[in-house]
């Protein structure tokens, strides 16, 4: 998706800093309507995302490591253990698979 959200990284000074970004606001529904006529608006489908999401969040929580889920789709992992050398050289260092995820939503 275009454009920035809550958690993307910039931060309110970022976005102030960069012209681009400072430009970018955002607009309720009837802003939207207004702006683009043939806008359709279609809602969202929230259980297959709370599916996929679990999904996803199983496979990572398999790794042992902090997971916290931020939203339907965004997650954040303390991944440290996975640079250090000792974790580098172990043969059970965790792999992630997107086979798995796919096999997991079905």
């Amino acid at each position: 998706a275009a454009g920035l959200r809550k958690g993307d990284g910039v931060g309110a000074r970022g976005r102030a800093e960069i012209e681009a970004l400072r430009l970018m606001c955002s607009r309720g529904l009837a802003d939207c309507h207004a702006l683009c006529r043939g806008l359709v608006v279609l809602p969202m489908r929230t259980e297959r995302y709370r599916e996929a999401g679990q999904a996803v969040l199983a496979v990572l929580q398999r790794w042992g490591l902090p997971v916290e889920k931020a939203s339907y789709d965004d997650f954040y992992i303390d991944a440290t253990a996975l640079t250090s050398a000792a974790a580098a050289a172990s043969d059970d260092t965790p792999r992630f698979e997107m086979e798995e995820v796919a096999a997991a939503e079905g």
